[in-house]
């Protein structure tokens, strides 16, 4: 059993909830538990997903094999 248990959908704040819709929507992306757990706050679940834009950008200077090892 996880120490902190994934946020259920409906307990979760609606901010957090547009920021799940558009992490979904602009990643082609699911809410995985470990999203759903970083959805009890906004902050963290941002933070962790600017990943996404970080990972677009390397793979521009050293290609997309190199980025996705």
């Amino acid at each position: 059993m996880p120490g902190i248990a994934p946020l259920p959908l409906s307990e979760t704040l609606y901010n957090v909830q547009m920021a799940y819709t558009a992490h979904k929507s602009k990643y082609n992306a699911r809410i995985t538990n470990m999203k759903a757990t970083l959805g009890r706050s906004r902050v963290a679940f941002e933070v962790y997903m600017d990943w996404y834009p970080l990972y677009e950008q390397i793979k521009t200077f050293i290609g997309n094999r190199s980025a996705h090892r």
